[in-house]
């Protein structure tokens, strides 16, 4: 082989190992996302199909037995990917998608069994490869229908699991392109094309791959529009602008919903998702911070007792008021009143 050549070899087979690699890792660190156990399956077969299409590019005298088996996994990847669509999106029971896969592979293996490469290479190498190909188009159409219908349903289209599917059937129908247009092309470009996609998700792993935070997976049946958070923004700020509401010491998330709710009908939850939101806090912080700025004012205003003024702002308590305080402003409320009446002397 000249140089060009060996980059093709190399840059080929490492996609693969590292395509073998990065399906270890899924199944191993994200155990409990079923979705991704099938994107490693998807990964497994991926790298046995481009395997046996590097192996034979460069050594077309390769055994039979290879070739069937890089086949038998290019027919399998269809049924493994509307697998992973289905379990990112839909209800649909682990066991069904397993057994549908399991049936499919169990056909491709007896099939195999009874009428082998070896003994009727023109089957697997007309039949064999075209329908394999059909095969997976006809899934991939179906997996991208099913994608869309569920991710509009779910209005989720911001976040990682509809970015990873994004990425995932994006990478197939690119692969499954290089592949059937080969003719037009070359053989080895399906291989590369795969290790083409796989770099380029490597790169947005981290960001893919995440696990949820603790509020992604508390609100993660709880969905707000856009009008409707900027909507309930809008008069979360009227209420506590206006009525000072964040000055009742009894006041709680609940409460404040159910204020919000005569006039837009919301529940606690999602208040809780909107202040968390927004404001990139938890609604004890946010009330804290809001009695805080009042207790400010008061100080550069007027001479009112601090435990008068802790009461004033909402506070039950002077030390709990003096802690919230001095942890927002970095002062004592004595310290700050101090330093607010040297600026206004001077």
């Amino acid at each position: 082989m000249d140089f060009s050549a060996h980059l093709l070899f190399f840059f080929s087979l490492v996609g693969v190992f590292n395509g073998f690699i990065l399906s270890a890792l899924l199944l191993v660190k994200f155990q409990e996302a079923k979705a991704l156990r099938w994107v490693s399956v998807l990964l497994i077969l991926l790298c046995i199909r481009i395997g046996k299409s590097v192996l034979f590019y460069f050594n077309p005298e390769l055994d039979k037995t290879i070739l069937q088996i890089g086949l038998s996994a290019y027919f399998l990847l269809g049924p493994c990917l509307l697998n992973f669509v289905l379990a990112s999106y839909s209800k649909t029971k682990n066991r069904y998608l397993t057994i549908h896969f399991l049936a499919l592979s169990g056909f491709i293996i007896g099939f195999g069994i009874f009428m082998p490469y070896q003994l009727h290479p023109e089957i697997w190498q007309t039949w064999g490869y075209k329908g394999t190909s059909y095969f997976w188009l006809g899934y991939l159409l179906i997996s991208s229908y099913t994608f869309y219908r569920l991710a509009t349903a779910k209005s989720a289209n911001n976040n990682a699991e509809f970015h990873l599917s994004m990425v995932v059937i994006c990478g197939c129908w690119l692969i499954w392109a290089a592949y059937f247009f080969s003719s037009f092309t070359s053989y080895i470009t399906g291989a590369l094309t795969f290790s083409f996609v796989l770099y380029l998700s490597i790169l947005f792993a981290p960001k893919l791959l995440r696990k949820p935070t603790a509020n992604e997976k508390k609100y993660a049946n709880t969905h707000i529009s856009d009008d409707e958070y900027n909507q309930l923004i809008a008069k979360l700020e009227s209420l506590m602008s206006e009525s000072k509401l964040f000055t009742e010491p009894d006041l709680t998330l609940p409460r404040l919903a159910k204020r919000l709710g005569k006039r837009l009908g919301t529940s606690h939850n999602k208040l809780s998702q909107i202040v968390n939101r927004h404001y990139h806090c938890n609604f004890k912080q946010y009330l804290n911070g809001l009695r805080v700025e009042y207790a400010k004012h008061l100080l550069s205003s007027t001479n009112m007792p601090l435990e008068h003024l802790a009461l004033e702002c909402g506070f039950n308590s002077a030390s709990t008021f003096f802690a919230a305080f001095k942890k927002l402003t970095g002062y004592s409320p004595n310290n700050f009143k101090h330093s607010e009446n040297i600026l206004s002397d001077s």
